[in-house]
């Protein structure tokens, strides 16, 4: 045999021998990750279970802070709307009281102007005028509701709408509002969407409630835009789960009588809300509302 022959033949041994070193520190290799890679998992599942013990008892918590904070002041809302109104009505029952609704928005703004913070601002006109200001002034300019973000103009246009329509004043006399009665606006929110949305049975004694097509396209700002999600975000939770939540309601409205116009979808929207009223502190109707929101998801097939 040539030496060529034998270097050729000493460098395939040599390729096979490497071949089978290779092949089995590869073996070993993919045991020891395999190895690593359980016993990372069960130390995540660890932590895991950890985690979901802690949630656990933060939901007992959060519960038992619920329970503790699901009260409205009676009294405060007598003195604001005139009587605690009952937000558990059926929509028949409270069509047929809608002029005990419209005393109720009557005495709030009266209240309203009774208060320090209120005076503070010297409207002339007092909080109902300046209200159906308001609502004039947001009929007249509506907000993007689709294509927000198909350029920058139409985006900033739309984070600055409501100061755009109401103005500096306003804003800052719905914030105050909003802080002042923060015990009360569950009960004052619900009355408000009575009266926008429920059909007077004889002439409505109070002007301002606003077009359905503008408690639409407001809802659609809510909850299809970056622009009103921000808002949003920047409230207390509760004004913020119960705004979705009043806005829901008026999408179902406006798909039962075809005026979804935007055709926005409402089922991620109801699945949303319902997750945020079972973790939101502090809402006196939350059975209320899970039961209607478990009425739509039915309703939707959800």
């Amino acid at each position: 045999m040539s030496k060529r022959v034998k270097i050729i033949v000493g460098v395939v041994i040599l390729g096979v021998l490497a071949l089978f070193v290779i092949n089995n520190i590869f073996k070993w290799h993919k045991k020891v990750v395999k190895k690593e890679i359980r016993q990372e998992e069960q130390k995540w599942q660890n932590q895991a279970n950890q985690l979901e013990q802690k949630v656990a008892e933060l939901e007992d918590e959060l519960s038992f802070s619920r329970e503790a904070n699901e009260t409205v002041p009676s009294d405060k809302v007598s003195r604001a709307l005139g009587k605690v109104p009952d937000q558990t009505q059926t929509r028949q029952e409270a069509q047929s009281n809608f002029q005990d609704v419209e005393t109720q928005i009557a005495a709030f703004f009266s209240y309203l102007d009774q208060q320090e913070y209120v005076a503070a601002y010297k409207f002339k006109g007092g909080t109902y005028y300046e209200f159906r200001q308001a609502v004039n002034a947001i009929s007249a300019k509506s907000p993007v509701v689709t294509g927000e973000t198909d350029n920058l103009y139409r985006l900033m246009t739309n984070i600055a709408y409501f100061y755009r329509a109401l103005g500096k004043d306003r804003i800052r006399l719905v914030n105050d509002v909003l802080n002042h009665e923060a015990e009360i606006i569950e009960p004052v929110m619900g009355t408000f969407y009575k009266w926008f949305t429920l059909q007077a049975i004889s002439e409505p004694k109070l002007q301002g409630r606003p077009s359905f097509n503008a408690l639409y396209e407001i809802s659609g700002f809510f909850l299809n835009t970056l622009a009103g999600q921000s808002y949003l975000f920047r409230r207390a939770p509760k004004i913020r789960t119960l705004t979705r939540y009043y806005c829901v309601l008026i999408l179902d409205q406006a798909n039962d009588n075809k005026l979804n116009r935007f055709g926005i979808d409402i089922r991620p929207h109801i699945k949303g809300v319902y997750r945020e009223i079972k973790s939101t502190i502090g809402l006196a109707d939350r059975t209320a509302y899970l039961a209607r929101l478990d009425g739509l998801a039915v309703k939707y097939k959800i």
